[in-house]
């Protein structure tokens, strides 16, 4: 913000026009207020109590009564206040400014196009002002005026008079957007940018960061359970994944009769790899084949499957010579004398 502050200045003095100085000064006053208006709500917000008031509402109701501990605060200081007047008048004489600038250095066509823009977006503008008058009944229509004004809003093709508002609040927008554009695309388009900025800090941003000072007690206590439930969840996905892994190690290598294997057994899809009872069934890792499960001959070596597929009991290492039972154990490693055909061990 600071940084930005001084962009400003030096671009205050850098204003080779009269209009570019007011409307440097006149946003620039724009944001002064809005920072002294947040300072101001903040500290009435403090000395009214805010703060002690939503730690009493968390020793009464709880940590879980965030519909109470919420609140608007004072940050309506920036629309129905006097703050909200000065942003007002500064920012309106900073576009006025910003337009004069226009004007003053493009052409002639450029100046045409533009005058006739802001005629049809001040009409438009008005002509909302007016509809919505007379919807209120500010403004009194007889039986055969509005009878009238009916008959002008179905040869229009439109249901009531707040479809129409709204075609010309909508038609208001997409004429403000190519008035901008007409600037922005001007010398006075750097003016602008800062104007826009200006006016985005002052009813958008400076709210914001007023709403979440006087929110900082619910918001730290929704962060602290956000961080807790997290934390659980973390811990009972880690402890089910450890004990799934434990569970399947334990079935497949302890091999024991009724409790061994439990999930090959219940594989009905599972491959079968036989052995003889006197081979060593071993987990190894080579070049080649990667990690994998090997029997060991006494003379040779050979790959049975990978240890992916032997964990999740896709195949099954049984003896041929002990009615297909899983073999066991499985070696963590190889034994001695065992070396791999074509590769070597990693």
């Amino acid at each position: 913000m600071f940084q930005r502050l001084k962009e400003k200045i030096q671009m205050k003095f850098q204003a080779d026009s009269i209009p570019e100085a007011v409307g440097v000064l006149a946003f620039l006053a724009a944001d002064i207020t809005c920072v002294t208006a947040v300072v101001v709500g903040w500290i009435l917000f403090i000395a009214g109590g805010g703060y002690a008031d939503q730690a009493a509402i968390v020793g009464e109701s709880g940590i879980f009564s965030f519909e109470q501990l919420f609140t608007k605060g004072t940050a309506g200081i920036f629309y129905v206040s006097p703050a909200a007047v000065i942003e007002g008048i500064a920012l309106a004489a900073a576009f006025l400014a910003c337009f004069v600038c226009f004007y003053r250095y493009v052409g002639i066509a450029r100046r045409i196009i533009m005058s006739v823009l802001i005629v049809l977006a001040a009409g438009i503008g008005g002509s909302v002002v007016y509809l919505e008058r007379l919807s209120s009944g500010a403004i009194p229509l007889t039986e055969e005026q509005a009878v009238s004004f009916q008959g002008f809003l179905q040869r229009l093709g439109m249901e009531d008079i707040y479809s129409l508002m709204t075609a010309l609040v909508a038609a208001g927008v997409i004429m403000s957007v190519i008035i901008f554009i007409f600037t922005a695309f001007s010398r006075a388009g750097l003016l602008l940018k800062y104007i826009l900025l200006s006016a985005l800090f002052c009813f958008g941003a400076a709210p914001l960061v007023l709403l979440f000072l006087e929110n900082i007690i619910p918001l730290f206590l929704f962060a602290v359970i956000l961080a807790v439930i997290f934390l659980v969840l973390k811990l009972i996905t880690r402890g089910a994944d450890s004990a799934g892994a434990g569970s399947a190690a334990g079935s497949f290598d302890r091999g024991v009769s009724g409790q061994g294997n439990d999930i090959a057994r219940q594989e009905s899809n599972a491959q079968i790899k036989r052995v003889d009872s006197g081979c060593k069934v071993f987990r190894g890792e080579t070049v080649l084949s990667g990690k994998g499960i090997f029997s060991y001959n006494g003379l040779s070596t050979a790959y049975l499957c990978s240890q992916s597929d032997y964990d999740k009991g896709k195949v099954r290492v049984v003896d041929c010579d002990k009615g297909d039972r899983d073999h066991s154990p499985v070696l963590p490693g190889p034994p001695q004398g065992a070396q791999p055909a074509s590769s070597s061990w990693i």
